[in-house]
């Protein structure tokens, strides 16, 4: 099974941040613009947060926060899952699959952080792998 790092490769280290600071409105318009689902909250260099469409759509919408005055900071979600590179896409589902995530940052042995995985990038690789043991498994049959 390939490595998150091996996804990185493929998939490119690009990740979008934000700041707790910025108002929701601004991240969401992030958001749409790079056409991704969640930015990571920096401090710095730190990460202290994430903020997904759905923290959008349930802690500013259905909550009637006024999105030009709500900062990320006060809607993110602060406990934040990580990956190294070196873990299996596996080790990365059952991550998410354990925290109900649909994102996780990498980070390497220094704690920077270094990329972004999605759900999607993960299945999308168990899939790959699939059909080619399908593949394989077709060949032996008729060979």
């Amino acid at each position: 099974m390939k490595t998150i790092n091996q996804i990185l490769d493929v998939k490119g280290n690009q990740v979008y941040v934000t700041t707790p600071e910025t108002c929701v409105i601004d991240a969401v318009k992030e958001m749409a613009k790079m056409k991704c689902g969640a930015l990571i909250v920096l401090q710095e260099s730190d990460i202290v947060g994430v903020i997904t469409e759905q923290d959008f759509t349930r802690r500013v919408l259905l909550n009637d926060l006024d999105t030009n005055k709500t900062k990320v900071g006060e809607v993110m979600s602060s406990e934040v899952a990580v990956i190294e590179p070196q873990k299996t896409v596996s080790e990365g589902m059952a991550i998410m699959t354990d925290k109900r995530i649909r994102h996780l940052p990498v980070i390497d042995s220094n704690n920077d952080l270094i990329g972004i995985i999605s759900i999607g990038d993960l299945v999308k690789e168990v899939i790959a792998e699939q059909e080619t043991i399908i593949g394989q498994l077709e060949q032996y049959i008729h060979s």
